[in-house]
């Protein structure tokens, strides 16, 4: 009895240790094929992890990037600010060089008339002048050949010839170029 209490113990206990055997395979198994999935899920992690940096290396050249490009864009915009006051003062500079200028050549225009009035005048009294010269050395030369009757009225018109021609010099100088 004894005996077939320890026979029957020792089956027991194969059967157990069978069991256990079979349970600690299927237990190695699972650990084995957890091991495979954690280290398969660490090599994922580390695979994120590293695009992770190298988005975040990214990130920061393009927020780099875009402060650059603001801090452009404001420069841009203040030397267009710049350009545009130096164009507007350009533009308001030129309007005041053109008026001057508008009232430059009216002055010279102006001027221009006054010489041409002046030459005008000038040659008109000049004409006068040589007409009443030419009179003159006519009635000169009468005189010389001996028509004496004309003598005394020819001399009366040489005298006041003579105070026009003085006069109209001297209004003349008056009204000249300046």
């Amino acid at each position: 009895m004894q005996i077939d209490s320890l026979s029957r113990d020792r089956e027991t206990a194969e059967q157990r240790a069978s069991e256990v055997g079979r349970e600690k395979r299927d237990l190695e198994a699972k650990i084995e094929d957890d091991q495979e999935a954690y280290e398969e899920v660490i090599a994922k992690q580390k695979n994120i992890l590293q695009q992770l940096t190298a988005l975040q290396a990214d990130y920061s050249r393009a927020n780099e990037t875009i402060g650059r490009l603001e801090g452009e864009n404001l420069s841009l915009k203040h030397e267009v600010e710049e350009v545009n006051q130096r164009l507007d003062q350009s533009q308001r500079q030129s309007d005041v060089q053109s008026r001057t200028s508008a009232m430059e050549v009216t002055g010279l225009r102006e001027k221009l008339e006054l010489e041409q009035s002046a030459k005008h005048r000038l040659e008109v009294q000049t004409r006068r002048f040589k007409e009443s010269v030419k009179r003159l050395t006519e009635e000169k030369e009468l005189i010389e050949r001996g028509d004496g009757f004309h003598g005394e009225p020819l001399r009366r018109t040489m005298k006041n010839t003579r105070s026009q021609g003085r006069v109209g010099r001297g209004g003349e100088k008056g009204t000249g170029r300046q």
